[in-house]
């Protein structure tokens, strides 16, 4: 433990004096993430990707105009510098996440180890020391924005990311053995004050340096147990109702899939006609597959402006096979919880999904629908009976549970600051074709979703008075 004390008594004084400025502006920049609100985060993340840019562009022409430029020393190819180019990607695509993996652990990993040694040597150009740190400290920062931001790592995101780590190993050694190069130092130790001159020789140091990386990634899995606020912040039922309007402008701001994906779970909770679920939600990130939807929303800049579309579909074509899936699940229920449900209950809920679902939704050509409403109007003469027994009927029951889905959709998107805006204006034909949805089908709105502009309301919200709508006997 003393050599390694040592080592870092060794550290340049550049090295220290940087890194204390480091701290305090990284400390700074992260405490102003954490009091902006979302458009603010992302100007400071675009900020931040394009320093990135400029830090590695100005080094590199540095390198050159010095005539210190060689193609085995100078390309950005260690593991921190491929880490910070990684963050202009990521500000362009926040929802990919492979990319939130790989800053996490690869960046956050390589850039503490970054701080605690160096292969940066005394006597070094300042230049060289400020490339250095920029790169390693907005690493630092990326990494608690995605912390703040709710990123929480799964087993899944670390095998991802060591399997990664070693396609770029392996890359890096095929490089390394062409050009006779030592990027991410697979060929020998790195210059500088570094812990492995408390390693043995090549290979032994690299595959030490290779366990130290992996006990750093099994290490970092605890941020797993960090609470996440974002949950925590989420509405209520009555404060994401009272929030949620129907916003025509949104901002240029990336939405986060899973978390929409998540919204569409709930979705699928709602209630609907003999539990059938005749729906789909078609969940639309593609942009330029949002362009091509936005002339058949009437190019509303609902549609125009959103993220992400929301799709919500009928499906009263799958009638068969949902209500097989009802009575697969149903005997199953029974089986395994016998206690309260008896015979004469199965018979009776069988007998609705095998004999009466059937019934009210087989159609040929609209004429059996046509019979049933009347053998229904005549039987309503002598006692109550369900008398929407038409093909029409049927069409709206279906609009009528999809749309239960869909408000529980929009009111889940607004308990976590989401926006939504219904379109129900479009040309459902056009939507149709481009997502390739079958005959029997059909569009029963298009949900925009984004984060509102201050411009994306276009009025207060306006409500005939309770006392019109509201009747107690």
């Amino acid at each position: 433990m003393n050599e390694v004390f040592d080592i870092i008594k060794k550290l340049p004084y550049q090295h220290l004096v940087f890194t204390f400025f480091s701290v305090i502006i990284g400390g700074l920049l992260i405490y102003i993430y954490v009091k902006s609100n979302t458009e603010n985060r992302s100007k400071v993340l675009t900020a931040i990707s394009l320093i990135v840019v400029l830090n590695e562009a100005l080094f590199q022409f540095l390198l050159v105009y010095f005539d210190s430029w060689t193609l085995k020393e100078s390309l950005p190819l260690e593991m921190c510098y491929i880490s910070a180019l990684i963050i202009p990607l990521y500000n362009y695509n926040k929802n990919n996440r492979t990319l939130k993996n790989w800053l996490f652990f690869a960046g956050f990993g390589g850039s503490f180890f970054a701080f605690i040694n160096t292969n940066l040597e005394d006597g070094a150009m300042v230049y060289t020391f400020i490339h250095y740190f920029i790169a390693h400290g907005l690493i630092f920062i990326v990494v608690a924005a995605l912390i703040i931001d709710g990123y929480r790592p799964s087993w899944k995101d670390y095998f991802n990311t060591i399997k990664w780590t070693t396609v770029l190993v392996a890359i890096m050694i095929l490089l390394n053995y062409s050009l006779d190069s030592n990027y991410m130092f697979t060929q020998s130790k790195p210059p500088g004050v570094t812990f492995t001159k408390l390693m043995p020789d090549w290979p032994y140091y690299f595959l030490i340096m290779l366990i130290i990386g992996l006990t750093a990634y099994t290490l970092m899995m605890l941020v797993k147990l960090i609470p996440s606020k974002k949950k925590q912040m989420e509405k209520t039922v009555s404060q994401a109702i009272e929030y949620r309007r129907s916003v025509r402008i949104f901002k240029d701001i990336n939405l986060d899939n899973e978390k929409v994906k998540n919204c569409l779970i709930n979705a699928s909770l709602a209630p609907n006609s003999s539990n059938l679920q005749l729906w789909e939600f078609i969940h639309v990130v593609d942009k330029e597959l949002i362009k091509k939807l936005s002339p058949a929303c009437m190019n509303q800049n609902a549609a125009t402006t959103a993220n992400q579309l929301v799709v919500f579909v009928t499906r009263k074509d799958l009638w068969k096979s949902r209500a097989k899936s009802n009575i697969k699940f149903l005997n199953k229920s029974f089986e395994e919880t016998p206690r309260g449900n008896s015979a004469k209950r199965k018979k009776s809920v069988m007998f609705y999904y095998q004999s009466l679902v059937p019934v009210m939704y087989t159609s040929f050509f609209g004429i059996l629908g046509v019979l049933r409403y009347s053998i229904f109007q005549i039987i309503g003469l002598f006692k109550p009976i369900y008398r929407q027994a038409k093909l029409s009927d049927l069409r709206i029951v279906a609009h009528k549970s999809i749309a239960l889905a869909a408000q529980n959709f929009m009111i889940s998107m607004a308990a976590i600051d989401y926006d939504t805006c219904p379109m129900e204006g479009t040309d459902t034909l056009r939507i149709k074709k481009i997502l390739n949805l079958p005959s029997g089908s059909e569009i029963n709105m298009v949900v925009g979703c984004g984060v509102r502009s201050e411009k994306g309301i276009y009025n207060k919200r306006f409500r005939v008075p309770f006392d019109e709508v509201y009747t107690m006997y």
